[in-house]
């Protein structure tokens, strides 16, 4: 990746979508989740794609990040207040607080 792509000062966790089109950065320094589009042979190739998503107001210490088989919804777990959050998965990277829960 080159070094003027948008990403986190401290980067916590990074996965793959299941087709390895994509790949998303959760970091701390800023709470916020970044997606990237992969290179065509490896992520050295890879391009940022304007769109990020805060989680700065549910925790400001997030961990981890993952989603579920279908993509439909991506779990943080924040070390701040302790819990898991669920987001529901929007058309363009957005997403929607649905449930959280203590760890």
């Amino acid at each position: 990746m080159h070094t003027n792509k948008p990403c986190d000062s401290i980067p916590q966790s990074l996965t793959f979508h299941a087709d390895y089109t994509k790949f998303y950065v959760l970091g701390t320094g800023n709470d916020k989740i970044f997606q990237y589009t992969m290179g065509s042979t490896d992520i050295s190739g890879s391009t940022y794609d304007n769109k990020f998503f805060s989680v700065a107001f549910q925790d400001t210490s997030p961990q981890s990040l993952t989603f579920n088989a279908d993509y439909t919804k991506f779990y943080v777990l924040g070390a701040t207040n302790g819990k898991i959050f669920q987001y529901t998965m929007g058309e363009d990277f957005s997403g929607e607080i649905y449930v959280s829960i203590e760890c």
